[in-house]
């Protein structure tokens, strides 16, 4: 884990100031990634990393994306912001992570987020920032 660990906190950090900027503006800069990729690159390329894993779900992502099913329903709820974010994420640390433990706290958090607007009976008039949900659930899918 010491060679990826690098990339775990780079990714971390990008996630973290992704999810500040998308809380706030409902917006994820593409300076952001187009900063972070290039490191990406650049250490694994020093540290011989493979990113084998990382590249192969990279292909998932942007397969699911363009796939004439699953394409047009994540347009429609997702931005592309957050569908950049995730092929970052994908790409970066996706050969690490445990998916189920990622999926299962980015829809857990998303059901009680949901509860709570119910509770509270109150409905969103905007879209919801997805980019805290992508960091909390990469960060269990890694550390679970």
């Amino acid at each position: 884990m010491p060679e990826t660990s690098f990339h775990l906190v780079v990714a971390s950090l990008v996630l973290l100031i992704a999810a500040i900027i998308d809380l706030r503006t409902h917006r994820i800069p593409n300076l952001l990634l187009l900063f972070a990729f290039p490191i990406h690159l650049l250490f694994a390329r020093l540290d011989g990393l493979n990113h084998r894993g990382g590249a192969i779900a990279f292909l998932v992502a942007l397969i699911l994306v363009v796939a004439p099913i699953s394409g047009p329903w994540i347009m429609r709820n997702f931005g592309m912001g957050d569908v950049k974010l995730l092929v970052y994420l994908i790409w970066s640390i996706g050969a690490g992570m445990n998916w189920i433990a990622f999926l299962l706290a980015i829809g857990l958090s998303s059901l009680l987020l949901n509860g709570v607007l119910k509770l509270l009976r109150r409905s969103l008039d905007q879209s919801l920032p997805f980019a805290p949900f992508l960091g909390v659930g990469a960060l269990v899918g890694v550390f679970f």
